[in-house]
């Protein structure tokens, strides 16, 4: 409820266990929008941990549209042997919940998300602090999910790590809408083990959001192919960071690189323009103002 805080004695003292699928979403209308606990505005959860046990959308928490704190709290997503469907740690339709020192674990079969954002209205800006997030299992692994008019900002002091399945993807945009820039800093993304992708941050070739704004600050990117992706129409920044791939370091429209170790023999890709200062390689050496 609006207002009224809840407070645990420490994550690992007091759990909320539940189920949470489609077949008792009733609350909320269906779908993704019910978890084991549905946050309020206004409102605070801290200090214990939630346990979606179940369920074929297996959802530790929802906003419902609200803009909760969510602080010093653990949540834990395991869906049981068989089911494939949309697992989440948190999903934020139309919310911008503050997460503060939050672990988040999600692991299992089918899609599966640390954080979900999503708006189809009104752009909604959560944001991610001294936090982790780790995606793992088979099919889909995604750390944080931008979809339309939703996004993390900023993403600072966290460690993100999606790994195995087919796809594992640390920051992940896709949908059509404004999202904007938004900054990574002091973090470490990470994607790797999946059998066909694996990017920190992509921007899917079919989004039409043409407002993607990555700028990533003091972090370390990892991928395999791509360590950063977004659509020739946006910018990518990147300043004092690491970013590793076996392929392509940075890719985008407008791409500027500063002061960054491009390690794993990644090249940077500006389809409209690129630029350089102060970039090294694994064997460190200076490429100036020319990209590598």
């Amino acid at each position: 409820r609006p207002y009224v805080d809840v407070e645990g004695s420490g994550v690992l003292q007091t759990f909320i266990r539940g189920y949470a699928s489609e077949h008792n979403s009733a609350l909320t209308g269906g779908g993704n929008d019910v978890g084991v606990v549905i946050g309020a505005s206004s409102a605070e959860i801290r200090e214990l941990t939630i346990e979606c046990l179940g369920g074929v959308h297996c959802t530790g928490m929802t906003t419902a549209g609200s803009s909760p704190r969510i602080s010093s709290l653990r949540i834990l997503v395991t869906a049981p042997e068989g089911d494939d469907g949309y697992l989440y740690g948190l999903y934020n339709e139309g919310g911008a919940p503050a997460l503060n020192n939050v672990e988040i674990r999600v692991d299992g079969i089918g899609n599966k998300y640390g954080i979900g954002n999503a708006s189809a209205g009104a752009l909604v800006i959560s944001s991610v602090r001294n936090s982790q997030i780790v995606v793992s299992g088979q099919g889909l692994n995604v750390g944080i999910e931008n979809d339309g008019n939703a996004k993390s900002n900023p993403i600072s002091g966290a460690s993100i790590t999606a790994s195995g399945g087919l796809r594992s993807i640390a920051v992940h945009h896709t949908g059509s809408g404004s999202a904007g820039l938004y900054y990574v800093e002091d973090s470490v993304l990470s994607a790797g083990s999946a059998s066909v992708e694996n990017v920190g941050i992509l921007q899917e070739s079919s989004s039409s959001d043409t407002t993607v704004r990555p700028i990533v600050r003091g972090s370390k990117v990892v991928g395999g192919a791509y360590g950063i992706k977004v659509n020739a129409a946006n910018t990518v920044l990147v300043a004092n960071s690491q970013v590793v791939s076996t392929t392509t370091a940075v890719s985008g429209g407008t791409v500027r690189v500063g002061a960054t170790w491009i390690q794993g023999g990644g090249t940077i890709v500006g389809t409209t323009a690129e630029s350089c200062t102060g970039v090294w390689n694994d064997a460190f050496t200076d490429f100036g103002a020319t990209c590598p």
